[in-house]
Formats: structure tokens, C-alpha cells, sequence
């Protein structure tokens, strides 16, 4: 008699068991539900949001690196080929690939490379927004501090292009530069607008 009310009671340990475990996955089950319910609409949004990124970059930046490079291409005097972007990750990185074919990143270049790198960027950036009739002036000052004279010369060709679409003020302290502008030019393109010597306080 003891020994089946104990297999009895044993049974009933199991059974009661057995209903706490099925509770627990019903409740699993159900904060799992929630939780997919939660999580497929921002994984699905997350999905738009990065494909309407990457068409932005293929219609916006992807035409301006490739300006970009076509500018570097003149401004290095063809020592260089084109831009590249380097993904890793969500970040870019800008490479130049040599006329030889090898892809440099910006630390690697010269310091009057580099500066020919950040201005073929920039102008390629205001002449995208020049064809969406966002034109905006273009004022530098001392810009060709790195550069040597043939540099010098290509970059203000560069420019002179550069004023079909946009205004172009260059700032110098130096008149050799001028006489280089003047050179690589055609005539009347180039105003020259000295300014008044600063004496300081006196």
C-alpha cells in the first residue's frame, strides 16, 4: 500500500513538472513573439535605410570621386590615375592609384600631393552643386604654398576651367604666382585686384 501511494505521488510530482515546464515555453514562446513582432519591422527599416544610403553614395559621391579624379589626374601631372574608395565597414577611406597602378592612401602621399588631393575634392564637390544651379564662389589663400611652379601652373588651369561654373578668388602674397596666372591663361581671364600693404599700428 505505501509503496503505491509513493509511485502515485511520484506521478504526480511528474505531471506537475511537466505542466510548470510547458507554462514556461507558452510564456518563452509568447515574450519571444513580442519581441520578433518588435524587431522584424526596425530590422526591415535598417534594411531601407541602407539601401536608400548606398544609392545616395552611387548617385552623389561615386560622380564626384570620379571627377575628383579625373581633377587629380591634372593636378599631379598624370602622375597619378584616379580615386578609389576603400570600404571597411561604414567607414571610406580615399586611395590615389598611381599611373603604375599601385593604390596609395593619404598618409602615404607628399604633403603637395595631398594638397592636390583635398583640392580636386573640393572643386568637384562645388561643381556638383554648380550642375544643380548651387553655384558657390571658390576663395583660397595661399594654396600653392606646397606647390612648385609646373603644380602651380596646372592648378590654375585647373581653375581657370573651374570659372565657367563658378566664381574663383585666389588670395597670394606672392607675385610670381600672378605671373604664372597670367601665363597660363588666356588673356583678360585673370583680374588682378592688389591690395593695400597692412603697416600695423603705428
Amino acid at each position: 500500500m505505501l509503496g503505491e501511494r509513493k509511485a502515485e505521488l511520484a506521478r504526480l510530482d511528474g505531471f506537475t513538472l511537466a505542466a510548470q515546464a510547458a507554462s514556461e515555453v507558452e510564456t518563452s514562446a509568447a515574450t519571444l513573439m513580442e519581441d520578433t513582432e518588435e524587431y522584424l519591422p526596425l530590422e526591415i527599416a535598417r534594411a531601407i535605410l541602407r539601401r536608400r544610403m548606398e544609392e545616395f553614395r552611387n548617385a552623389q559621391q561615386d560622380p564626384v570621386l570620379a571627377h575628383a579624379g579625373r581633377l587629380f589626374t591634372q593636378l599631379a601631372l598624370g602622375r597619378f590615375a584616379d580615386l578609389e574608395l576603400d570600404q571597411d565597414g561604414d567607414s571610406h577611406t580615399v586611395l590615389a592609384r598611381s599611373a603604375t597602378g599601385g593604390l596609395l592612401r593619404v598618409d602615404q602621399l607628399s604633403e603637395a600631393t595631398a594638397d592636390q588631393l583635398y583640392l580636386a575634392l573640393r572643386l568637384a564637390t562645388l561643381e556638383r552643386y554648380s550642375e544643380e544651379d548651387r553655384a558657390l564662389p571658390f576663395a583660397v589663400d595661399g594654396i600653392f604654398m606646397t606647390f612648385d611652379d609646373r603644380r602651380a601652373q596646372a592648378a590654375l588651369t585647373v581653375l581657370d576651367e573651374m570659372a565657367e561654373r563658378f566664381q574663383v578668388i585666389v588670395f597670394t602674397h606672392h607675385d610670381h604666382l600672378v605671373e604664372l596666372a597670367l601665363a597660363a591663361t588666356p588673356p583678360g581671364r585673370i583680374h588682378v585686384h592688389p591690395l593695400p600693404e597692412f603697416e600695423g599700428a603705428k
